[in-house]
């Protein structure tokens, strides 16, 4: 009995060393990849509040707390800022906790209850979203907050949608012409 333990116990070190391996790699696989995930939602504090807001004309705030209100709409608001970088929006996407720290800025925008959304416009003037917390109506009503960019934007999604139906076209195209000449080749075949 002793003699089988000892002759395997090389076999299950070797086992273990690889299984301990493959597991190492998938673990730092998923790290890399979370640390790959872009993250378009600026914080915003007292301290940078002035310098990150002067970087661009129109902004999309969440004022929130650490609260489960404010961390459920958190996963919404973080969608809507990767949507928004994806179409190329103007319009900066930003979280400000309102924490003994930073209640003086909250005050300044007569933040009442959390979490709550203001859009910012060119002219300074904020107004407060009182919409369901969904990404889609959110994006309908940033764009529709800011005219002037809608028409250049609406061009660009129509300019993307037309390239990728005219390559999902000549993908089609291509898979029809293959088939066809892996037809006559069986026909040639069988004659």
């Amino acid at each position: 009995y002793q003699r089988r333990v000892r002759d395997r116990s090389p076999l299950c070190s070797m086992l273990s060393v690889v299984l301990l391996a493959a597991w190492l790699a998938c673990v730092s696989i998923v790290h890399a990849r979370k640390k790959n995930v872009k993250n378009h939602v600026v914080s915003l504090s007292i301290y940078n509040f002035t310098e990150e807001t002067a970087k661009r004309d129109e902004w999309f705030f969440m004022f929130h707390q650490q609260d489960g209100h404010s961390m459920r709409a958190m996963p919404v608001f973080r969608r809507l800022a990767a949507q928004l970088a994806r179409i190329e929006s103007p319009v900066g996407v930003a979280q400000v906790e309102c924490s003994e720290q930073d209640m003086p800025l909250c005050r300044a925008y007569n933040i009442l209850a959390l979490p709550t959304f203001l859009f910012k416009n060119e002219e300074g003037a904020t107004t407060e979203y009182k919409g369901k917390r969904d990404v889609d109506l959110l994006r309908a009503y940033i764009l529709e907050k800011q005219p002037k960019h809608n028409a250049e934007r609406e061009t660009q999604l129509v300019e993307r949608a037309a390239k990728t139906r005219r390559a999902r076209e000549e993908k089609e195209r291509l898979a029809n012409e293959q088939a066809a000449t892996s037809e006559d080749n069986s026909k040639k075949s069988e004659l």
